[in-house]
């Protein structure tokens, strides 16, 4: 029977008995299945574990579970030692053999297939020595090259394990060498088609310990990719993406929606811009305007110049006669009244001598000095009169003298303590106030007089000096030598306006020829982008379609047929629709064999009709190499239109700022051409103005003099004021330095009153206590006295007459300066008041006089300015509306619209009349501060908007800011303006569009993760739900046991309770609706995220963890559950626990058996004529009715079973053909059964 394994050859195996290998050749033929008997330990079981092996199962997998870690240097412990798998392919003499030795020094296997059946001369040399693993393919190089030159021989190269398995099980392997690997498998593999995932399978047979587990790992394995040997069966999707660069994005796109919101704004800004513009060149027009209307009104002014200085000149012919009468009469008056003064203050002093003495009474004083002799003499009569009265008192007053004086001593004592103290709080007052003097000194030292002072003075003097040449400039008039210059020098003008607009003109002619080639360029170089654009468009569409032919839909036609061998399909190929190969509804398979064609309705095989395709072209779209070729060209082809795009770009950005530049060249040629022409007619004007003014010269001169000398004249007073203004401010500054410190002094006097008033107080309260005292010696001595008979009341009154006689004697001597100076006031001064008082009268009546004098001079003067009035009244009038003209023009000129000076044309048809031209700058000027003022706050706003946060808008705004005009050179609405339209041109698609653009790859990018991420779990959720279905299909063929039946596996996924999985699919959607990774880095996407994305990009942030990486471990998604019925019992399996509380270890096993049945019938095919070994140890767990059901099931689905067993059961032996005894020395010896006979007749 062709594709099935024929014997198992060992080779010098490892002896466990000997421990060392055997030196024999050991075989087993596996075929209709092997009972293999033999006492433990004689090495039954690791000969089995050998047969995986040649399904390219790894020694690992074999292993699991039995705590063993060496396989391979084990059993095959020397160079010599091998094993060799002979096997058929499509028929009994299409033979090949695998032979496999250990790497040296490693426990890994290698292989070589050999192109025969097994030969005992390709392991024994001529001298029946085993061949080493280095000399075995030279060996069978040899045979074929060698004396029997056998041409049939050929043996491969060294395989390693994977490569070896993707020969065997037909893989195809992504690796440089798959190429050669496929040849190799087209010669040398197993069976026709692929059996991916079978060395697995074949593994788990093996394995005597396989628990619940293991079972959730040959599941996992199947759904799983593990590309090499010792993949590591992780299954880990891993989403990497920094959670700063998801909110920097989310952080960009709140700052760009914030943005655009302003766009409304910049629109309007834009609207305010040109209103600007439009006042700003309004002004321009009324500075042309207003500087003819300033010509005209200096014109007509002249005129009324001329004309008032006819009648000025003869008005002050007469006022200078009445002026010099007027000059005399104030002298005089002056004269008079400086007298008048001094003799009012001589007799004002008089009286005021007089009111004085009145007040102090002097005239008493004199008579009670006249007294002061009397008085005294008084005093000593007195004093006579009370000495007989002391004498008498004797001892009392004695004693009365001693106690008064002890009073009086303590008063004394009292007083002269606050006496003291006065003294030290005068003492301390003089001191502080020499203090505050010695401050109030050196702050008069510190201040200085204002410097202006001194300048006014020089100022004051220079312009007296002036005032003398004017006069004289006044008296004879000159020509000037500058009218003559000035003629000249317009004349010289004249030529070089002349010449320097003819040279602007040129220009401006130039410029507009490079512009219109500039703008020329610029339109051919955007037609090679659109071009470009279209292309890039054309080939991403064409990209799209080719990467769906070469990565078809799941579940469609075209999957379906590349997951098959081209070789089968290929001619069915050419006949169908290209339309039906993504239609998923289909439900495609291959019909080997013609005369299973289905009969159902509606069901085609186009592989059963015989039509004759051979000159029928293949499509495109089978061959995979020219698919992929095709991408590569179109990828090709993209790359190079990206870069021809880019090209053409980058030529129109270049072209663009030429035509910029053009355009900016043109207007300041424009402006250089106006301003030629203006100064062209500045210079005629000049001209015209210097020819005038050469006429009129003399004449304006002496004006100029008269009008400067009234300047000076003015200037002079102006100068007398700001000194008498700065001398009084010097002198309040002074006053208010003296102030503070007289404020200091009289606090000083204050505090040193105060403590005078308290220090008399306490004087007086020593005055009390000595009264009290004296009163209390008085009453003493007055009672002693009366006792001795000496009157009291006659002693106290002469002493109270003697003490009031001596009071008037020390007042007359206080106050004897003031009678004297009384005494020379009426000699020297009363007998003069009388003739003092009438000289005064008498100039008060001169003064009088000379007053009505200087009325009448001024009358007269004003009478003759009457006179005059009238005829100058009505040029007064005149020149003084044409000077208030002159002065609001030249204030406009010269103040608001001086620098207005932007080229305008002559269109503007204006009356000169100032109450017109006025309102129009102020309503302009109004207008261009408000809308400038409201543009430049929206201008900064909208610019914080822009650069709140750092990043490519920053940065675009600071490099356009590099491109504005230096604010020097313009007006500061000029510059505002431009500032503003330069933030504004943020808004234009070309410029917001690429940074758009990026914000949506950048998201497109999270959200093809996120659908790659989805994608690869949506895959692993098809794949077990196929796997399911599959496995269901191929346990549909099992027997019913014994104990158990309705044995069912069902494996789901968990994937759709992944708790990330809504969000991320919604990820996914938005991204499939969107175009191509291609079609975006061609066509710019410049539309704005919508707030749908933008709320899936920041519920993806929240799903990120921490560390950036979203895990999800397939292997844990995966649930398997069984199902049977044991004993009429229903029993469902999910974990380890239930799977162990099975009845027994052989219903364990056959559900184990079965359940990998299942996997083999989906890996090999329905109608696969692959047979395959499955190795059983220790089949005598089962019950025999188990044996047969179990062996008949394996048999029905072209499995072959391999058991071993301690001894020979007859209950179970006889479902075996063959049974094979392994001696202790390695040797194994195989018997036919009654079992091998009915195989035979059932063959037959």
């Amino acid at each position: 029977m062709p594709h099935q394994l024929r014997r198992i050859i060992g080779v010098n195996l490892y002896n466990p008995k000997d421990d060392r290998p055997s030196g024999r050749i050991a075989i087993m033929d596996p075929r209709g299945g092997v009972l293999a008997v033999g006492v433990n330990g004689a090495g039954k079981t690791t000969f089995l574990r050998l047969l995986p092996l040649f399904y390219g199962a790894t020694a690992s997998q074999i292993l699991r579970g039995t705590g063993r870690r060496s396989m391979i240097a084990y059993t095959l412990p020397d160079a010599s030692s091998a094993v060799a798998f002979e096997y058929e392919r499509e028929s009994e003499d299409d033979l090949r053999t695998v032979v496999m030795h250990c790497r040296p020094n490693e426990d890994v296997p290698q292989f070589h297939i050999v192109t025969s059946g097994f030969r005992e001369d390709f392991f024994y040399d001529e001298n029946n020595q085993f061949v080493r693993r280095e000399d075995f393919k030279a060996r069978i190089e040899a045979m074929r090259h060698g004396p029997k030159n056998d041409q049939t021989i050929e043996v491969s190269p060294k395989l390693h394990l994977h490569q070896y398995r993707s020969v065997i099980l037909n893989e195809r392997l992504a690796t440089k060498e798959a190429v050669e690997l496929r040849r190799l498998a087209e010669r040398h593999s197993l069976g026709p088609r692929r059996l991916v995932n079978l060395n697995q399978i074949a593994a788990a047979m093996a394995n005597e310990k396989i628990s619940f587990r293991d079972l959730q790992n040959i599941v996992i394995d199947q759904v799983s990719d593990l590309p090499t040997e010792g993949a590591v069966a992780a299954n880990n999707r891993v989403l990497l993406k920094n959670r700063d660069d998801v909110t920097g994005l989310l952080d960009d796109c709140a700052h760009l929606a914030k943005i655009m919101k302003a766009e409304p704004t910049a629109q309007a800004m834009t609207a305010k811009a040109d209103a600007l513009k439009k006042h700003h060149y309004s002004l321009c027009s009324l500075h042309v305007a207003i500087k003819a209307a300033f010509g005209q009104v200096e014109r007509e002014l002249e005129e009324l110049k001329d004309s008032e200085s006819g009648v000025k000149a003869e008005y002050e012919a007469s006022h200078r006669a009445l002026v010099d009468q007027l000059a005399g009469a104030n002298d005089a008056l002056g004269t008079a009244r400086s007298e008048l003064r001094i003799l009012a203050e001589t007799v004002s002093t008089a009286e005021a001598q007089r009111a004085n003495f009145d007040a102090k009474d002097a005239e008493s004083l004199a008579s009670e000095q006249d007294n002061e002799d009397r008085l005294a003499s008084e005093r000593q009569a007195l004093q006579r009169e009370l000495q007989p009265l002391e004498d008498a008192a004797g001892a009392v007053a004695a004693t009365e003298i001693k106690r008064l004086a002890e009073v009086d001593r303590a008063h004394s004592d009292r007083v002269a303590q606050i006496d003291q103290r006065l003294i030290e709080a005068t003492d301390e007052a003089a001191a502080r106030s020499r203090e505050i003097d010695e401050a109030k000194d050196a702050a008069g030292e510190a201040m200085e007089a204002p410097p202006r002072l001194a300048e006014i003075a020089a100022e004051t003097l220079a312009l007296h000096q002036q005032i003398g040449a004017l006069d004289a400039l006044v008296r004879r008039p000159v020509e000037s030598e500058a009218s003559r210059a000035e003629l000249e020098r317009t004349n010289d003008a004249m030529g070089a306006a002349n010449d320097a607009l003819a040279t602007a003109r040129a220009a401006v002619h130039a410029a507009s020829q490079a512009q219109r080639e500039a703008k020329d360029q610029v339109d051919q170089a955007l037609g090679r982008v659109r071009s470009a654009e279209a292309e890039g468009v054309r080939l991403a569409e064409t990209l799209a379609a080719t990467e769906r032919q070469a990565s078809p839909v799941p579940g469609s036609l075209l999957e379906f047929l590349r997951k098959s061998d081209p070789a089968v399909w290929a001619g069915t190929a050419k006949i169908i629709a290209p339309e039906l190969l993504d239609r998923t509804d289909l439900k495609p398979r291959l019909l080997e064999d013609l005369a299973d064609q289905p009969g159902d309705q509606g069901v085609v095989a186009a592989g059963a009709i015989a039509i004759a395709t051979g000159e029928v072209a293949t499509p495109a779209w089978v061959d995979t190499a020219e698919i992929q070729a095709k991408l590569q060209a179109l990828r090709a082809a993209i790359v190079a239109n990206s870069e021809i795009l880019a090209k053409a770009r980058t030529e129109a950005a270049r072209e663009t700022k030429v035509r910029v530049v053009a355009d900016t060249t043109v207007s300041q040629r424009q402006g250089d051409e106006a301003l030629a022409l203006a100064a062209h007619e500045t210079a005629a004007a000049n001209l015209r103005r210097a020819k005038n003014f050469a006429e009129a010269e003399r004449g304006r001169v002496g004006s100029e003099a008269a009008a400067t000398k009234r300047t000076v004249e003015e200037r002079i007073r102006s100068l007398g004021n700001e000194d008498f203004m700065i001398r009084n401010a010097e002198e309040a500054r002074r006053e208010a330095v003296r102030r503070e410190f007289q404020t200091q002094q009289r606090r000083v006097e204050e505090d040193l009153k105060s403590a005078r008033k308290r220090l008399n107080q306490e004087k007086l309260g020593a005055g009390e206590t000595r009264t009290r005292e004296r009163a209390r010696v008085a009453d003493d001595v007055k009672r002693e006295l009366e006792g001795l008979g000496v009157d009291p009341i006659c002693r106290k009154a002469l002493k109270d007459e003697i003490a009031s006689l001596h009071e008037r004697l020390t007042r007359i001597e206080a106050n004897k300066h003031v009678v004297q100076a009384w005494r020379a006031f009426l000699r020297d001064v009363a007998p003069t008041m009388e003739e003092a008082q009438a000289r005064h009268d008498a100039q008060v009546r001169r003064c009088e006089e000379l007053a009505r004098k200087v009325r009448e001079i001024e009358r007269f003067t004003s009478d003759l300015l009457n006179a005059f009035s009238h005829r100058i009244g009505d040029i007064g009038r005149a020149r003084a509306r044409h000077d208030e003209d002159h002065h609001r023009l030249s204030t406009m000129l010269a103040g608001p619209l001086k620098d207005y000076l932007d080229y305008v044309p002559k269109n503007l048809s204006v009356d000169w009349g100032i109450h017109e031209l006025e309102p129009q700058v102020r309503k302009h000027l109004t207008a261009v501060e408000q809308v400038g003022g409201e543009l430049s706050r929206e201008r900064r706003q909208l610019r914080d908007v822009l650069t709140s946060r750092p990043g490519p808008i920053a940065h675009w705004v600071e490099l356009a800011e590099r491109d504005l005009p230096d604010p020097q050179i313009l007006l500061e609405h000029q510059y505002t303006w431009e500032a503003a339209l330069l933030l504004v041109a943020w808004f234009r698609p070309d410029e917001h569009g690429p940074y758009v653009s990026a914000i949506n790859t950048v998201m497109d990018g999270f959200l093809s993760i996120a659908s790659s991420f989805v994608r690869d779990l949506e895959l692993f959720d098809r794949k077990v739900e196929s796997f399911n279905k599959e496995l269901q299909q191929a346990l549909k063929g099992t027997e019913h046991f014994e104990r158990f039946r309705n044995l069912s596996v069902t494996v789901r996924s968990k994937v759709k309770d992944f708790n990330a999985m809504v969000t991320l699919r919604k990820m996914r959607d938005v991204h499939d609706a969107s175009f191509s990774s291609f079609r975006t880095s061609i066509g710019q996407n410049t539309t704005m995220p919508s707030d749908e994305s933008i709320q899936l990009i920041r519920a993806f942030r929240d799903l990120l963890p921490a560390d950036g990486v979203l895990r999800v471990n397939l292997n844990d998604q995966i649930r398997l559950e069984c199902s049977l019925e044991e004993n009429g019992k229903h029993q469902t399996i999910t974990n380890e626990e239930e799977f162990k509380a099975v009845s027994s270890n052989g219903n364990t096993a056959l559900i184990t058996a079965m359940f990998l049945m299942g996997f083999v019938q989906m890996i090999r095919g329905k109608d696969s004529p692959v047979r395959l070994i499955w190795i059983t140890d220790e089949v005598g767990r089962f019950d025999a009715a188990n044996v047969e059901a179990f062996l008949q099931t394996l048999d029905a689905h072209r499995i072959d079973v391999v058991s071993a067993s301690p001894s020979i059961d007859p209950a179970i032996a006889r479902f075996f053909p063959r049974i094979c005894m392994f001696e202790s020395n390695g040797q194994i010896k195989t018997s036919l059964t009654n079992r091998a006979q009915e195989v035979d007749y059932v063959a037959a």
